[in-house]
């Protein structure tokens, strides 16, 4: 992640990533939603997941779904072992 990413940014990310864990998947508009951001917010936090191999878009431009990598499900299950 660069540097301009601020503390409030990456924990709303962790918060992502654990949600999509745990979701098995989200929408975009779910996501904005869940932690009330808007669309633009929502996208560029998904391209910096993305960026990070951490998560991938499946589906249909429409209804498909943001989905953990293996990668991501790792470090998700990594964090959560070391608390």
């Amino acid at each position: 992640m660069s540097k301009t990413v601020t503390e409030t940014i990456k924990e709303r990310l962790k918060s992502e990533i654990i949600l999509l864990y745990f979701q098995k998947g989200l929408s975009l508009e779910e996501l904005k939603k869940h932690f009330k951001i808007e669309r633009a917010t929502a996208q560029r936090d998904m391209k910096y997941l993305k960026d990070a191999n951490l998560v991938i878009f499946k589906g249909a431009a429409k209804t498909g779904k943001y989905v953990l990598t293996k990668k991501g499900a790792r470090l998700f299950k990594k964090r959560k072992t070391k608390k």
